[in-house]
């Protein structure tokens, strides 16, 4: 903005003698003449402002950051550059990451493969112990038929003892009233003789059974 300024500097030297006091007239008063000075008028150029201190702030701030925490590899933005939804801002260093992930990874494999062969394990040992089962029902079956077989044995074995008792006491006492006929006179020494020898026979028969 420009203005004309006029710039006077008047010196002004006035200097009053008074001759006498109260006593004399205005017209012995002597005066001394006023010196000027004068300069001329120039257009100048003024810069009309003012100037404060202070921080300058924007008005709207956003904070941005990543989903996890780690080592920011590049930076594609720089103070003051506008960008719009969807630019990259920053990138993150992934090496670390990348090698949990491969880590990761490799255990859950290793994991994979102990769970596989656990399952192929199990599953042998669970068809060896139904073949061992099976092997089991079939040795007891057989068993329990040899049982019945070795019971139906012994029962035979005891009706034919049985039978062979009661034959032996007939025989007993067959020969008894054969002996008691004899000293009657009714039953030769002969018969007495056959019957006490087949006695001991069928004794011997009855004592090898029950042995």
């Amino acid at each position: 903005m420009k203005r004309n300024v006029a710039i006077v500097t008047a010196s002004l030297l006035c200097v009053s003698l008074l001759s006498g006091c109260g006593t004399k007239k205005d017209e012995d008063v002597k005066v001394t003449p006023k010196i000027v000075k004068a300069q001329s008028v120039q257009e100048q150029s003024l810069v009309d402002g003012l100037t404060y201190i202070g921080v300058v702030k924007a008005k709207d701030t956003k904070n941005y950051s990543f989903l996890m925490s780690g080592k920011i590899a590049t930076i594609n933005v720089e103070k003051g550059q506008k960008f719009k939804k969807g630019d990259v801002l920053a990138t993150m260093d992934t090496k670390t990451l990348q090698y949990t992930a491969d880590i990761s990874g490799n255990t859950s494999e290793t994991a994979k493969a102990t769970l596989e062969k656990t399952i192929s394990t199990y599953d042998t040992n669970i068809q060896a112990a139904k073949t061992s089962i099976e092997t089991l029902n079939t040795s007891i079956a057989a068993a329990e038929q040899g049982i019945e077989a070795g019971q139906k044995s012994i029962d035979a074995n005891q009706v034919a003892l049985d039978a062979a008792e009661n034959a032996l006491n007939r025989l007993k006492q067959k020969l008894s009233d054969a002996k008691a006929l004899n000293n009657a006179g009714g039953v030769s020494d002969s018969d007495v003789k056959d019957l006490e020898t087949n006695l001991v026979s069928k004794q011997a028969e009855y004592d090898t059974k029950v042995t």
